[in-house]
């Protein structure tokens, strides 16, 4: 008795250690799943593929759905891009004029300049030209404050400046800019004019920014002239007459707005200005190289 005993024993032993039918065919079905079966795994693997396949499109649909991809940057975008991206004109583009756009896009804003929309012989002859200088003076100046920074250029056609907030000076009421703020434009024209650029545009008030914070701002600056060498006399003469000028057109514009703050030395620059042979032969061959050029490349002469 105690030998059959122990023979049943053993036999129920081996029998629980055997997997159960049910749980034999689970381990099939699993199997079978993902292709790895002996039998039949070969027509299982695309049904496993497609599986595999719709629970990762899933996964990408919900996370595309609850992310969205990042804009390109400003500057990263081409120039028709750019255009659509336009919120408010400044000045419509022809003739001489480019087309000077506000852009915003993300959340960033810049202001695109662009000479494509120029009469097409200017824009193939003068444009690139002018592109360029504006391009190399905001080099020169690149992280000065009160100056916008170049963001891109786009070959011969256009650039793209930083946008600083703020009015022109042209837009303001006469005797609304109080005098401190022509003591922080004379300290924005001197660290200019130390980085190497005169501006020679500054009588343009339109030129002159106010910000929301009262400080002075630039733009523009397609008429700069950069230091010339140190052996280049007769230019360095010119430089330094071009610098004077744009300390004069602040004093200027402070005759416009608080001309009771004006000083002797600034009451002495305004009489000077403009009076001399030399200032005055410089204006007219300007204005007569900017008719001739606007009266060849251009349909029509710009009215300003």
């Amino acid at each position: 008795m105690p030998a059959l005993a122990a023979g049943m024993t053993a036999r129920s032993s081996w029998k629980s250690g055997l997997p159960s039918a049910r749980s034999a065919d689970a381990s099939r079905e699993r199997l079978t799943l993902c292709g790895s079966s002996t039998g039949g795994g070969e027509a299982a693997l695309p049904r496993a593929r497609k599986f595999c396949v719709a629970v990762v499109g899933h996964l990408l649909f919900v996370r595309s759905a609850q992310t969205s991809l990042p804009m390109p940057s400003l500057q990263d975008m081409p120039l028709e891009t750019l255009h659509a991206h336009a919120v408010h004109t400044f000045r419509k583009g022809g003739g001489s004029r480019p087309e000077v756009v506000l852009v915003e896009a993300g959340g960033a804003r810049a202001v695109l300049k662009d000479y494509s929309h120029a009469d097409p012989g200017f824009r193939r002859l003068v444009g690139p030209l002018l592109v360029w200088r504006e391009a190399l003076a905001l080099k020169r100046l690149a992280g000065q404050r009160g100056v916008p920074p170049l963001l891109h250029k786009f070959d011969g056609d256009a650039i793209l400046v930083g946008h600083i907030e703020g009015q022109s000076a042209k837009q303001c009421p006469r005797g609304t800019i109080p005098p401190e703020f022509f003591e922080r434009f004379y300290r924005l024209v001197d660290e200019m004019h130390a980085r190497g650029v005169a501006h020679c545009d500054l009588r343009s008030e339109g030129n002159i920014l106010v910000t929301p914070s009262g400080d002075p701002a630039f733009v523009d600056f397609v008429a700069h002239m950069g230091r010339p060498s140190w052996w280049n006399l007769p230019l360095r003469w010119a430089y330094a007459r071009l610098c004077e000028a744009d300390r004069v057109a602040v004093a200027r514009l402070k005759r416009t707005h608080a001309p009771d703050a004006l000083t002797p030395e600034e009451l002495a620059a305004l009489a000077r200005d403009r009076n001399t042979p030399l200032e005055r032969f410089a204006r007219m061959l300007g204005k007569s190289i900017r008719n001739v050029t606007r009266l060849l490349l251009t349909r029509r002469v710009d009215k300003r």
